[in-house]
């Protein structure tokens, strides 16, 4: 159900029905761990920490492992005070057993250190995945990223855990009856429980990646395709993210300021670069001249093309959340605008969490215009800039009361 999350609509029916034809296929996959099978164990005694599993395939050099890293940090380090015990499952493409140790990266390497025993690979074999799992006998099970890789949406299916739970890695509701609640947050829109069939819970802070400021050297702009000293705007986002409406938007921005770019970061795979092309060809042919103003440059070039843009423009209705860290940790600004699902909401919640709601947009001629004054405005620009690394640095980083509160939830969910 990858793709689903992408078309801006609401998930909850088709998910829930492609649940339902799951388990009608292969009734197997709903599995109950053994402790559990003659219902729901009491409250975990006040003496043992509060068991906490994370489940991904991504909790490595990846978004994922990014955007959790820090609040693992926060429940190792503090899990005397918390009173908890958090485990990491990374389920690794590489194994095909328990127990298997493969080449870490710079992520998971970190995990290794500071959980020991306590973070595992596991194999893609689903009967081993899940009795990994089982043997924990966790209190609570967190799907990072449910939706987003096949193995771990199988294993979903099961109850391995008296309550389980899946986190907006992947900003769209699971439609299986197995898990209990989705982790949102509170800048959703007021009738947000219609886009879930778990319980919606609203989370007050959004925990964040590790980013710092990074200085880059200047280069030509020619380096990425464009004209000597051509002004521009960049988008982060993968191509898989940008909606026909987000097209058209692009071409207003580039009829409003008729000598600007907008760049794009290229894919790896050459036919998912000329897929977009062809259709931008069509999308933005009422806005003539538009089309050839949208450059794709190679992903090598992205640190420079960030530094030297005039501005982050942020997709939608599907928008950014790793590559609005960064934009505003190297103080670059953003045009966001806030749809009506999750997955277009995440840029709105890190300027809230900043206190920076400049350049948050209320609709789809305001986005332009924010656009086009930063590509036009310099003195606006160097203000924005200048707010938003202050804004980031002092107020946005609050992993310690994430932490704080999915463990004050949790315990009160057992109890």
């Amino acid at each position: 159900p990858f793709h689903m999350a992408h078309q801006g609509l609401n998930d909850a029916p088709f998910q829930q029905a492609l649940g339902r034809a799951f388990l009608a296929l292969s009734p197997n996959v709903y599995y109950v761990a053994q402790r559990l099978r003659s219902g729901p164990p009491p409250p975990p005694p006040p003496s043992r920490p509060l068991r906490i599993g994370v489940v991904s395939a991504h909790l490595g050099y990846h978004s994922i492992g990014k955007m959790f890293i820090e609040l693992f940090m926060q429940l190792t380090s503090r899990r005397k005070e918390l009173h908890v015990r958090p485990y990491a499952f990374l389920v690794d493409h590489r194994c095909e057993e328990l127990g298997c140790q493969p080449e870490h990266d710079g992520i998971t390497h970190v995990l290794s250190q500071v959980m020991g025993d306590d973070f595992q690979h596991l194999p893609h074999d689903l009967t081993l995945a899940e009795s990994a799992i089982e043997s924990a006998e966790l209190d609570v099970l967190i799907y990072a990223d449910l939706g987003m890789e096949f193995t771990t949406y199988i294993l979903a299916y099961a109850r391995l855990a008296p309550l389980q739970i899946a986190w907006w890695g992947h900003p769209i509701t699971s439609g299986l009856p197995s898990i209990d609640h989705f982790f949102g947050l509170d800048i959703e829109v007021p009738w947000a429980t219609d886009h879930y069939t778990e319980q919606h819970v609203r989370m007050e802070h959004m925990n964040s990646a590790p980013f710092t400021f990074t200085p880059e050297e200047l280069v030509p702009t020619t380096d990425f395709g464009l004209p000597f000293e051509a002004r521009f705007c960049v988008v982060l986002g993968r191509l898989f993210k940008f909606h026909p409406r987000f097209d058209r938007v692009m071409a207003r921005i580039l009829t409003a300021v008729p000598d600007a770019y907008i760049v794009v970061v290229a894919e790896a795979e050459y036919y998912t670069n000329q897929v977009l092309w062809e259709r931008l060809q069509v999308s933005m042919a009422d806005y003539p001249g538009t089309a050839s103003r949208v450059v794709f440059a190679n992903f090598k070039h992205y640190n420079k093309i960030v530094h030297q843009a005039a501005c982050v423009l942020d997709t939608f209705p599907y928008g950014g959340c790793l590559t609005t860290h960064d934009a505003v940790s190297n103080h670059v600004p953003m045009v966001t605008l806030p749809l009506e699902h999750v997955r277009g909401r995440y840029s709105l919640g890190i300027y809230q969490q900043m206190d920076h709601m400049d350049l948050v947009a209320h609709n789809e001629s305001h986005y332009v215009d924010l656009a086009a004054r930063l590509l036009t405005d310099s003195g606006f620009r160097r203000t924005q800039s200048a707010e938003i690394g202050s804004a980031y640095d002092k107020r946005f980083h609050r992993n310690n009361l994430v932490a704080d509160e999915w463990v004050a939830f949790l315990k009160r969910s057992l109890s």
